[in-house]
C-alpha cells in the first residue's frame, strides 16, 4: 500500500500551486516517519510470515527521518511510557534523553540487513538446499558479507545507542527503543548463524575461529567471523539478557508483540544447544546447563507474554515440540519432558549450581543434529510452517 501510494519516493507529483509548498516541512517529516514505519513492519512480517518482503530498501527514495526534533532530545520521562517504569529505576532515567529519531533509524538500517538474511539465507531454494545437503553457491560469500554488514552497523551507531557486550549491565536502565534496537540486532546475527551451527566443531575450545572469511572495514582492520555455534549462542543469550533487563527496569504489564518472536527465536537456539552433549575435556557441561535454563526461561517469558498476545502460546507450543523431535532423535536426555509443567520444560537448574544434569548416549547422530539446524526456519508462530521443515511438528 505504500508503494501504491508512492510514500516510499520523492518523485514529485502535480499539485496546486497553493498547496506545493505544504509538501515540505512537517508534512515530509511526516512521511518520511509514515513509510519508513512500514519499512520496518515489512520485515517484521517478513520473517515472521516466511514470506519475501515487499518494500525493498532499493524501492526506498525517501530519506530517513531528521534527528534534528524535538522528540529526539525528549527527556524519556517525559514520554507516555513513564507510567510503565519500575520505581527503582526513576533515579537513573530521570535525566535520560529518549533518543526516539536515531532508535528509529538505527533499526531501520539493521532491518535493511535482515533483508539480506532473507533473501540470501532464507529462500526457499537456499532452506531446501540446507536440507538436502546440497552445495549452495555463493553462500559463505553471503554470510561473510551480511556478517560483515552487521559488524559495521554496531560499530557505526552513535555514540549513545553503542553499548558493550562484555558489560554486564549494558541493558539496564536503557529505555524500550534502544532496548528494541539491540534486539533486532541479535535477532538477525542468529538466524544469520544459526544454519551453521553443525557445519562448524562446536566442542572446540571457546576463541576458536575455524572460518577463514575476514570482517573488513574502511579503516583497513580486519575481524574473523565467529562460529556459528559461538555467534548463535551469543546473540540469543544476549536476547534473554535484554529481557531481564527490560524486567528489571519496567513494571511490565505488556510486551510488544514482536518481542514474543525474538524470544521464541532465542529459545530454538537454546533448544538445540540443550540437546548437545559435549565429547570432549574442552567444553564443560555448565554451558549445555546454562541453554537448558536460558530454555526454561524463554518459555516463562513467552507464558507471560501469552496473556496479552495469543501468538506466544503457539510459539510455546513449537519449543516444546522441537525438543521433543530432538530428544526422538537422540539428542535430548531421556528425563526431560517439554510437556511438563503445563507443557513448560522444568529443569531446575537455576537454583542448585550442582544439579547433575541426565546423562546422554555419548554417540551422536550426525545426520539428525545437522537437519536440526539446517532445517529451522525464520517463521514464527505459524505452525505448519514449521510443520513443512519438521514433518513430525505435529
Amino acid at each position: 500500500m505504500a508503494v501504491d501510494q508512492g510514500l516510499n519516493t520523492t518523485t514529485p507529483r502535480p499539485s496546486p500551486p497553493s498547496t506545493r509548498n505544504r509538501r515540505h516541512g512537517r508534512e515530509e517529516h511526516e512521511r518520511s516517519r509514515t513509510v519508513w514505519s512500514c519499512f520496518i513492519v515489512d520485515k517484521i512480517v517478513s520473517a515472521v510470515a516466511q514470506r519475501a518482503p515487499c518494500l525493498r530498501l532499493v524501492d526506498m527514495d525517501v530519506p530517513q527521518p531528521s534527528v534534528m526534533e524535538r522528540d529526539e532530545l525528549d527527556l524519556w520521562l517525559a514520554g507516555p511510557g513513564r507510567h510503565l517504569l519500575d520505581p527503582r529505576s526513576v533515579d537513573a532515567m530521570v535525566c535520560m534523553k529518549s533518543h526516539t529519531l536515531s532508535s528509529f533509524n538505527s533499526w531501520c538500517d539493521v532491518m535493511s540487513i535482515l533483508e539480506l538474511i532473507l533473501d540470501h539465507i532464507y529462500r526457499p531454494s537456499t532452506r531446501r538446499a540446507r536440507m538436502e545437503g546440497a552445495p549452495i553457491e555463493g553462500y559463505e560469500e553471503a554470510v561473510l558479507h551480511i556478517d560483515a554488514e552487521l559488524w559495521k552497523w554496531r560499530r557505526n551507531l552513535p555514540p549513545h545507542l553503542q553499548w558493550s557486550d562484555d558489560d554486564p549491565n549494558a541493558h539496564w536502565n536503557v529505555g524500550q527503543h534502544p532496548l528494541t534496537v539491540r534486539g533486532w540486532y541479535y535477532l538477525c546475527m542468529l538466524l544469520l548463524h544459526r544454519p551453521q551451527v553443525p557445519y562448524l566443531d562446536i566442542d572446540s575450545p571457546s576463541g576458536g575461529n575455524t572460518a577463514t572469511g575476514a570482517r573488513n572495514d574502511s579503516g583497513g582492520a580486519s575481524y574473523r567471523v565467529p562460529k556459528g555455534v559461538d555467534a548463535s549462542r551469543l546473540a540469543a543469550t544476549a536476547i534473554c539478557t535484554i529481557m531481564e533487563s527490560y524486567e528489571r527496569t519496567f513494571r511490565v504489564r505488556k510486551y510488544s508483540s514482536s518481542w514474543s518472536y525474538l524470544v521464541f527465536q532465542a529459545g530454538t537456539v537454546h533448544a538445540g544447544l540443550a540437546a548437545h552433549t559435549p565429547v570432549n575435556e574442552h567444553v564443560s557441561q555448565s554451558a549445555r546447563a546454562e541453554s537448558m535454563r536460558r530454555l526454561d526461561q524463554c518459555i516463562r517469558w513467552l507464558d507471560h507474554i501469552a496473556r496479552q498476545w495469543t501468538s506466544a502460546g503457539r510459539h510455546i507450543e513449537i519449543l516444546s515440540k522441537l525438543a521433543a523431535i530432538g530428544r526422538n532423535a537422540g539428542l535430548l536426555p531421556p528425563a526431560f519432558d517439554p510437556t511438563q509443567s503445563g507443557g513448560q520444560p522444568n529443569f531446575n537448574l537455576a537454583g542448585d549450581p550442582n544439579s547433575q544434569l541426565p546423562s546422554l548416549t555419548p554417540a551422536l547422530d550426525l545426520n539428525a543434529w545437522m537437519m536440526l539446524w539446517a532445517s529451522m526456519p525464520s517463521a514464527g508462530d505459524d505452525i505448519q510452517l514449521w510443520q513443512q521443515c519438521f514433518p513430525d511438528l505435529s
